[in-house]
């Protein structure tokens, strides 16, 4: 009975998702039906007698998006054969209504009007979506109107190459600042992390100049490390600090212990006379000196592996001295890291635009555009000064939105949407009234996802987008006067119950 229970309560929250004439948001488990409940949602469109150019389906991979148009066109196909009871059947099971003779010819006739629809149903990537209002609006975006899109191998090469001229162009001396980033970065990491990197680097959109030097210098401060600090300037007023006397006494007192409390005297001691032989004491802080005071990890040690008991009985202060000075060490130590952390990233953003530059010198020169530049030249073309040219054209042919796998959407791409859509709630206006008398029904969004299965920074994925649009959309619609569902899948389609519970006991 709690089966049947669950099986009704998922079927009505997927009725109630596929709903043409509400906009609606899905948080959908893994197994859930997402791709079935897409379907469902364009064929009730179509039966609603939205115009199949009209709608525009966006999902996350090549493979998604044709696995959907072929299990449309599956579905169409087979009403224009079926006989009239088991067409009858299959529609009332998806409006859960009544069927009459005019709905049956409709739906015969939708494989047709899907296939005569210019340019075909428009179920893409987000990315080949792009693509199209760029070969559209070349003149607006500022793109060659015969630019090529590198595939990801084409761009591996590409970037491969500007790595190479960016090294070279390094050698030759006339950068000192692109010079010593790359040199910073040499002593961090090896040849296959850095050309990880850089390939990450690559994407990365930070400003140059100006902005970059303040960058750099709010990164100092945040660490709360000194602009243009040298790790042998904190050790060498680390150094000038040293409370001498009171080390003398604690090691006097290590003296008197165990051999390890002896062993410890012994690197304090030479620590000391290192320190007051030298102005500065450059590099590294000495190894020996460090671990007295700190584990391997640099977490502090523990008292009674600064000093024994046997140790203490001789000066009681000489514990309390050696905690004072592994805070400085633990200190020390903790600046060092920040420096490391301030230094490596400015080196990195430096590096970055360099090597932005030199890849981008390449794409121009060839007219190539990468998956990033059709999402950002996009976004630029869709906020650009003849903005409101290119919307209204582009406003003319789209009714209906559907986002698939909207967790991975990144904010970027959400804008795109954000962007497209945000005409769909300008509230009770002429062409709104006209669609109602016609009897189309509102023009609508609909994004189904779910956070747990993001692929996170892929391609600049960010799950928590998912959340954040959902409250943006929401509130469009509340403002204008739109029905708005959010609505929760959970039930799988993929296992059991047993199966399910045995891992949610774990």
């Amino acid at each position: 009975m709690s089966r049947t229970q669950d099986a009704d309560k998922a079927s009505l929250a997927q009725q109630r998702a596929a709903d043409p004439d509400a906009c609606v948001w899905v948080s959908a488990n893994a197994g859930t039906g997402k791709t079935h409940l897409l379907i469902d949602r364009v064929t009730r469109l179509l039966l609603r007698g939205a115009d199949p150019g009209r709608i525009l389906c966006l999902s996350f991979t090549r493979a998604a998006a044709a696995e959907m148009q072929d299990r449309l066109f599956r579905r169409l196909g087979l009403w224009a054969t079926l006989s009239d009871d088991r067409l009858r059947g299959q529609l009332q099971d998806l409006l859960h209504g009544a069927v009459d003779a005019g709905a049956l010819d409709g739906a015969r006739t939708l494989f047709a009007r899907a296939l005569e629809t210019p340019g075909g149903l428009k179920i893409r990537t987000i990315h080949a979506f792009c693509e199209s209002v760029l070969r559209r609006f070349p003149i607006e975006a500022r793109v060659a109107r015969h630019f090529e899109v590198l595939d990801d191998r084409a761009a591996a090469e590409l970037r491969a190459q500007a790595r190479q001229e960016l090294l070279a162009y390094a050698q030759t001396g006339d950068d000192p600042p692109l010079q010593s980033a790359l040199q910073e970065m040499v002593r961090r990491i090896d040849e296959p992390a850095f050309i990880e990197l850089s390939d990450e680097m690559i994407h990365l959109r930070t400003p140059g100049g100006p902005a970059q030097d303040a960058r750099q210098r709010a990164l100092y401060r945040f660490l709360g490390v000194d602009w243009g600090a040298e790790p042998s300037t904190l050790t060498a007023e680390f150094a000038d600090a040293l409370p001498r006397q009171d080390l003398l006494r604690a090691a006097n007192a290590l003296l008197q212990g165990t051999d390890k409390d002896k062993d410890r005297a012994a690197v304090i001691l030479e620590f000391l006379e290192a320190a007051q032989a030298r102005a500065e004491i450059s590099g590294e802080l000495s190894e020996a000196y460090r671990k007295v005071f700190l584990n391997q990890d640099d977490s502090p040690s523990a008292e009674r592996n600064l000093i024994t008991k046997a140790a203490q009985r001789s000066d009681p202060d000489a514990a309390a001295i050696l905690q004072r000075e592994q805070e400085r060490v633990l200190s020390l130590q903790q600046k060092r890291r920040a420096l490391l952390v301030a230094r490596s990233s400015a080196a990195a953003q430096r590096i970055t635009q360099a090597l932005r530059a030199a890849y981008q010198e390449l794409k121009d020169a060839r007219a190539l555009l990468d998956y990033d530049d059709l999402i950002t030249l996009t976004v630029d073309l869709l906020k650009s000064r003849g903005a409101a040219w290119v919307h209204y054209k582009l406003d003319e042919g789209l009714d209906h939105i559907l986002v698939d796998e909207a967790q991975d959407t990144s904010p970027e791409q959400w804008e795109i949407i954000r962007l497209l859509s945000d005409d769909f709630f300008s509230g009770l206006d002429a062409r709104r009234e006209a669609r109602e008398q016609r009897g189309e029904g509102p023009r609508t969004l609909f994004a189904v996802g779910d956070e747990k299965q993001s692929i996170f920074s892929f391609q600049g994925a960010d799950p928590a987008s998912f959340a954040h649009m959902r409250d943006y959309f929401s509130g469009r619609a509340s403002n204008a006067a739109l029905e708005w569902r959010d609505i929760p899948l959970q039930a799988s389609y993929r296992s059991t119950p047993e199966v399910l519970g045995a891992v949610d006991l774990v």
